[in-house]
């Protein structure tokens, strides 16, 4: 066992193997942007898709890098006869080009979790070389079905600036020139030196504190009557399930959610937008590689880079650049006897609501336990009050036993995962009873307290709009692109609209008067309001920024297509001409082969590739709505189909061009094919067939 909890408690991360225990912590770890760009000819097991960078407690002395595939790596990919290789270019000097690599062996076989050598090599001169310089190590993990390879080398064996280019690539057949990948598209500028901080152990992750999400001013909650039922169960189910998901590491399953706290420069300026909590247990088996999926309410998978973590606390937090509505996590001391309800995905079955009491908690260790049913798959859920927010995760529960589970309350989380001053600001120790107002003409504490809660919630709503804004100012210059935006920021405008109209609204409401619960009704309805049109936003955000993604690369594909299909329409026509010079016997022969009634078949297609882009201008002109968009983004298929049928086009050209002769003996309008002497006869010019027009 992981950690010093009674055999009779089960950890509630729904299973199909066992975990390993995270075998060590991490001085610094850096992942590059993603790569955004593939070869149409490139294989899937050699598709990079990302690279990390770490140095970890384990050798302090060494840098570690991380090329992360597309699907898992087998023992023999670079072992395999045809000289495959993968490795990680080196740029030292900042100068755009590589001057040392990593390599696989090439002679090795990856086994289970082993390392073995592999190559460092010298591109600093012409000619690469194998060098002795500095001793690489490269490894796996075949059992647990790893899709990274890892490389290793000493700090020492080379002089490192601060800062380094490192970039990717592997190649299933080498010096063919195709089916190689390069990742990411460009150097990746990383600091090797920065953000080094002493570890604290194998169990905590050792990210800088300064780095860590704090909490935000706005994410406290009042409850009253908290020992009371919901009013509205089923429409606080609704909002919360919105803020919970799913956790998939490896072939476990977890729950976690949303926490409303101030993402960090460091982690803005990265594009997170969102900081999920969950229970370490939950996240252990990929602490190594630090990638999880995430799975939205509306099955949408996302990926997330678990950024922290507290083995003892059982707590960690993962960052995902996908916006997920927060969920409040701050006020009063949770005590025996208040309603709780608990959302996630027993036994990998989403969404699941149960609903208990808190039948015990202990205000000095932050543990308590409740009625409300738990099972695999519960862990890091969300446990919240009947206001919605958030008193602790999910943890574990007691084997035969029933109604017995067990949560870790959200001040375990200060300081390894989100920056508190104290505990004491997460539980503050205050009870809100059931309020009795009495009518004044001047504000009373309700009143305050809708009103904060408008403010708050105008707050998130302006965010919401401004992440929509700044996604149109992002967008790419392509067709598809330029209507995406169109068709969602007017949907965007439109619902901006009807947010200005509540704020006005609120404006112009006036907070005095003797008539309390009217206006504090008044003031719930305008948070509300806002609050869906927060959620409006949300979605709209994330379906357009999914379009934008779809168009560029169907973009990308489309212009592929239109090169391949001017390079051949110039490249038929050149070999047209060098046709032309040979003797008709020869012209007779050759227009008889495959290739050339394949080519003149694939030059049809040509009339098609012209009439799919008139098809789609026209679309183009009446796109009105996401419907009409979706239809427009299929006419895009074609020119997958039509990029792979010019690719054929230029190979068969390449093969017929073999077969004409260097030279031809040409007198008038006759030609003959050079003497065996390599001259041409009395009368008769020797022609080259290649010379430029």
């Amino acid at each position: 066992m992981r950690r010093g909890i009674l055999v009779s408690i089960m950890l509630l991360i729904s299973l199909i193997s066992p975990i390993t225990p995270a075998s060590a912590a991490w001085i610094q770890y850096q992942s590059s942007e993603a790569d955004t760009y593939n070869r149409p000819d490139l294989t899937a097991a050699f598709d990079i898709t990302r690279l990390d960078f770490g140095i970890s407690d384990k050798a302090p002395d060494e840098y570690w890098f991380f090329l992360n595939f597309a699907q898992p790596v087998s023992a023999n990919q670079f072992n395999d006869g045809a000289a495959s290789w993968a490795g990680i270019l080196l740029d030292l000097n900042n100068d755009g080009k590589e001057d040392y690599s990593l390599q696989t062996s090439q002679s090795n076989n990856y086994s289970e979790n082993y390392l073995h050598s592999g190559r460092f090599v010298d591109r600093t001169s012409a000619s690469p070389i194998i060098s002795s310089d500095c001793k690489v190590e490269t490894w796996t993990n075949l059992t647990t079905k790893a899709s990274w390879i890892g490389f290793s080398i000493k700090k020492s064996c080379k002089t490192f600036s601060s800062t380094i280019g490192i970039r990717g690539y592997s190649d299933r057949i080498s010096n063919d020139d195709k089916d190689f990948d390069f990742a990411p598209d460009a150097y990746w500028k990383a600091n090797i030196n920065g953000g080094a901080v002493t570890p604290s152990g194998n169990s905590t992750s050792t990210t800088i504190a300064g780095q860590l999400p704090s909490v935000d001013n706005s994410g406290e909650s009042l409850v009253t009557s908290p020992s009371s039922q919901p009013s509205d169960l089923v429409t606080l189910a609704s909002e919360t399930t919105k803020s919970v998901v799913s956790v998939l590491c490896g072939s476990g399953i977890g729950s976690g959610w949303s926490i409303n706290v101030a993402l960090s420069a460091a982690n803005i300026s990265n594009g997170y937008k969102s900081y999920i909590i969950t229970n370490h247990h939950v996240i252990d088996d990929c602490l190594s590689s630090r990638a999880v999926t995430l799975v939205l309410s509306n099955q949408t998978r996302v990926p997330g880079y678990v950024y922290s973590w507290d083995e003892a606390n059982d707590v960690a937090g993962i960052l995902t650049s996908t916006t997920i509505a927060p969920l409040n996590w701050r006020g009063a001391n949770p005590q025996q006897g208040w309603w709780v309800g608990i959302i996630g995905s027993p036994l990998g079955f989403p969404g699941i609501l149960t609903t208990g009491i808190v039948s015990s908690v202990n205000n000095s260790t932050y543990l308590g336990t409740t009625t409300a049913a738990i099972n695999p798959g519960n862990s890091g859920g969300p446990v919240f009050d009947r206001s919605g927010r958030v008193i602790g995760l999910a943890t574990a529960k007691y084997v035969n036993a029933e109604s017995f589970g067990i949560f870790n309350g959200t001040p375990l989380l200060c300081n390894k995962i989100v920056v508190c001053s104290s505990t004491a600001q997460i539980w503050n120790g205050a009870i809100v009873a059931t309020p009795t107002p009495t009518p004044t003409p001047t504000v009373n504490t309700l009143v305050i307290s809708s009103s904060n809660k408008m403010y708050e919630a105008i707050d998130k709503v302006e965010a919401a709009v401004a992440d929509c804004n700044d996604l149109l100012q992002s967008k790419g210059d392509d067709l598809g692109s330029f209507i995406t935006s169109t068709i969602y920021g007017g949907m965007c405008d439109s619902v901006n609209q009807r947010i200005e109209n509540v704020k006005t609204s609120f404006a112009s409401t006036t907070t005095t008067g003797s008539d309390t619960s009217g206006l504090i009704s008044k003031l719930d309805n305008f948070t509300s309001s806002l609050n869906g049109y927060y959620r409006n936003v949300l979605d709209i955000t994330n379906e357009f920024e999914g379009s934008i993604k779809v168009f560029s690369e169907l973009n990308m594909r489309m212009t592929a297509a239109q090169n391949a299909s001017s390079t051949n329409i110039d490249s038929f026509s050149a070999f047209g001409a060098k046709l032309k010079l040979l003797p008709m016997s020869l012209q007779s022969s050759i227009k008889k082969k495959k290739q050339y009634i394949q080519v003149l078949n694939g030059m049809s297609l040509e009339r098609k590739f012209d009439a799919a882009l008139e098809t789609q201008q026209s679309l183009s002109n009446d796109i009105a709505d996401k419907q009409a968009l979706i239809a427009f983004s299929s006419t895009f298929k074609v020119f997958e189909t039509r990029y792979k049928d010019f690719l054929t086009v230029e190979a068969n050209l390449e093969e017929l061009e073999l077969l004409i002769p260097d030279y031809v003996c040409i007198k008038g309008k006759v030609s003959v094919l050079l003497l065996k002497t390599g001259k041409c006869a009395k009368g008769y010019v020797k022609t080259p067939t290649f010379e430029d027009a």
